[in-house]
């Protein structure tokens, strides 16, 4: 290959990697010792709307980041330039234009042959979109949840190792047990009698064979006949139940 058909192929990489930073909302800085001197890419700028060439001081860089997030950057940036720890943090920036941004700052040292650190290089990554829309999961999650605690029906889920992993309010009523002591404990330990039943057959069945399972049961430790559904989800099954033994109670006087 010739000189200028690599310079060429070197320029259409370079043309590439600007694009996909571009897209990814990501750009390169580099702080150098022992001055602390920073270059940032036209990318990084760009996130900060600065222009493209443009490089802050110190003071310059820390005056973007809100007091407590300024604090996490310079403790970060110690631990990287004392210990040689990488860095990793997320922090709230205001722009030159006063657009708040959510940044992600990643960076490590790099040393010279005696193993002295000579700068600390990285990236920045514009995160805002994506803290969004983590927020707005975090708060559909939460959503979900206050729904599913406030359902007149008993619910639970048990993930493929047959934990529970969550308990409704009804839940807890029914089976006479707080949440917090049964999340994260094996069902069958903690329920040993509706081991081998038509509960431990059902709830199998919706996981193993992803069937949804209904049947209803008599569990004598608790004096309570449940109407049960079982139902196959991505991590193992939800449980739905209701306390029926008055009804049954009822339907057996009249036979």
């Amino acid at each position: 290959m010739s000189d200028g058909d690599a310079r060429g192929t070197r320029t259409r990489q370079l043309s590439i990697l600007r694009n996909a930073g571009r897209v990814a909302r990501l750009g390169g800085w580099v702080v150098t010792m022992p001055d602390a001197q920073i270059e940032w890419s036209d990318e990084t700028a760009e996130i900060f709307d600065e222009p493209a060439g443009f490089s802050p001081t110190r003071e310059q860089a820390l005056a973007y980041y809100r007091s407590e997030h300024r604090t996490l950057m310079l403790d970060a940036m110690a631990a990287c330039i004392q210990h040689g720890t990488p860095m990793d943090v997320e922090v709230e920036a205001t722009t030159r234009a006063g657009r708040r941004v959510w940044v992600r700052q990643i960076g490590e040292v790099a040393r010279d042959a005696a193993g002295v650190i000579e700068c600390v290089h990285g990236a920045a990554q514009d995160i805002t979109t994506q803290r969004a829309q983590r927020e707005e999961y975090v708060s559909l999650a939460n959503r979900l949840l206050e729904t599913m605690d406030n359902i007149s029906d008993a619910f639970f889920t048990i993930d493929r190792q047959w934990r529970f992993s969550y308990m409704n309010r009804a839940a807890e009523q029914l089976l006479g047990r707080d949440r917090g002591d049964l999340v994260g404990r094996h069902i069958w330990t903690e329920y040993p009698d509706a081991a081998g039943t038509a509960f431990e057959h059902a709830y199998t069945r919706a996981m193993n064979d992803g069937a949804i399972v209904h049947f209803d049961q008599f569990y004598p430790p608790l004096d309570k006949h449940f109407d049960v559904d079982a139902h196959p989800t991505a991590d193992g099954i939800a449980v739905y139940f209701k306390d029926v033994t008055d009804r049954k109670r009822a339907d057996a006087q009249l036979l």
